[in-house]
């Protein structure tokens, strides 16, 4: 799930990651708090000018600017909107941007012929469902796991989220009919879920890190929540 032109996005009847021609995203990525500003229309295009001039109050000083974020900081909101903190007469605020038709968002910043994931296949969300986009093709795809090392971590990603991790943990999934693997049965290796939660954290990590995608994003706070949980049960 590095960088590609290929990404799944949140469409009419799909909910996948990477559109250019497709319907708008609905909703918004799962952010952390400090990242959730109250932000305004844009009156001019889509960069918007948060806020008002702290500074003066009719004809009183009311001191310097306050800052509600650091400058350089950008993040990917979906397959083709971010995020960024911008310089206001009022402060430093974040600002919303829809990349141009053709690009996505990458690293927090807008790339033409390329995008991140904002959803993981399979994932549903009020009646749709997540599928994959070619941004190059402006068409949903197929996902090709057999030839693409891309299509072959969202297809086991997908596999993860649905059976094994049942109780938010990963397991091992064992199944009522093999080999169409269609119906889970049971879910073993429980005693080393924290273990293998773990590792499927720090690689949803490094994946944040590489592509800055908003899917990345929301399993690492999911992921995060749960071994939190867990930590604090047995007080160790």
């Amino acid at each position: 799930m590095t960088r590609s032109p290929r990404a799944p996005i949140l469409a009419l009847v799909l909910l996948a990651a990477c559109s250019s021609s497709g319907p708008t995203p609905p909703g918004e990525a799962r952010l952390p708090d400090a990242l959730r500003p109250e932000l305004g229309p844009a009156p001019d295009g889509p960069r918007a000018e948060l806020g008002r001039d702290a500074r003066r109050e009719g004809s009183v000083e009311l001191g310097p600017p306050s800052h509600d974020c650091e400058l350089g900081t950008q993040l990917c909101l979906g397959w083709n909107r971010r995020r960024f903190c911008t310089d206001t007469p009022a402060g430093r605020r974040y600002g919303d941007e829809t990349c141009a038709a053709g690009s996505g968002c990458v690293q927090g910043a807008c790339k033409a012929q390329a995008c991140s994931d904002e959803c993981d296949l399979g994932e549903t969300q009020a009646g749709k469902s997540c599928a994959l986009y070619d941004l190059a093709a402006q068409a949903f795809a197929t996902p090709a796991p057999a030839s693409s090392r891309h299509d072959r971590a969202r297809a086991y990603g997908e596999w993860l989220q649905r059976d094994g991790m049942a109780h938010g943990g990963v397991g091992s999934a064992r199944y009522a009919d093999p080999p169409s693997y269609k119906q889970p049965s049971e879910l073993h290796g429980l005693g080393d879920s924290a273990i293998w939660t773990g590792t499927y954290l720090a690689a949803e990590a490094l994946r944040l890190m590489a592509t800055g995608s908003p899917d990345a994003r929301t399993q690492v706070e999911a992921l995060v929540r749960t071994l939190h949980r867990w930590f604090n049960v047995p007080g160790t």
